[in-house]
């Protein structure tokens, strides 16, 4: 059952990308790195009022935990952001897919095998852009996925948020700095932080 949720996850991966880059919009490549992980992401944006727009986004994460044991973590993303009343605060609300590997040397069940994880998250994110003469955005995102909504029975929580200051000193180039947490919760109170990194990263629009 686990691969058919896993090839069912790839086709729709698969599916999105390709119907997204032929849609109108704005395309948006985000890479991030550190001394030890490469995050890579595809996002198209789509007008859906003058004050919101529609983000659908997938990527990939090849990062090291802090026993230093490398994972590959995949990622789809549907969001919607708008302004608020709120002079320069914006807020968006979506869902954020997420399917990885574990090793064996870190499943928390000691099975001599690699240990699938996945959830479908509910996703919220909080940005808010100071007044100054470069373009200049402080963002506070954080995904949740319950038991409920994860492809494993042992599995009771995903977890990740994300703080990032960006700054646009070219127009449709971003440059920012931020910090990562990705964990995994189990039903036997295991937690796995999967990665907990400062990263620095760019944002081409094209």
């Amino acid at each position: 059952m686990n691969r058919l949720i896993k090839r069912t996850f790839f086709l729709l991966l698969i599916l999105g990308m390709t119907a997204q880059l032929q849609a109108r919009g704005n395309n948006l490549i985000d890479v991030n790195i550190n001394n030890e992980d490469l995050e890579v992401e595809y996002t198209n944006i789509n007008a859906w009022s003058r004050n919101s727009q529609t983000l659908f986004s997938a990527g990939m994460l090849n990062a090291y935990d802090k026993d230093d044991i490398r994972h590959m973590l995949y990622t789809v993303t549907l969001m919607q952001e708008g302004l608020t009343d709120l002079r320069g605060v914006s807020f968006g609300i979506g869902f954020r897919g997420v399917f990885s590997m574990l090793d064996e040397k870190v499943d928390p069940y000691g099975k001599n095998d690699s240990h699938e994880v996945g959830a479908l998250g509910v996703r919220a994110k909080f940005m808010y852009t100071f007044p100054l003469r470069v373009k200049t955005i402080l963002g506070l995102t954080a995904n949740y996925g319950p038991r409920s909504l994860s492809i494993n029975t042992e599995m009771e929580q995903y977890r990740e948020y994300r703080l990032e200051l960006s700054a646009e000193p070219i127009d449709g180039g971003w440059i920012y700095a931020g910090y990562r947490g990705i964990e995994f919760k189990f039903d036997n109170d295991e937690v796995y932080e999967m990665n907990q990194k400062l990263y620095v990263g760019m944002k081409i629009y094209f």
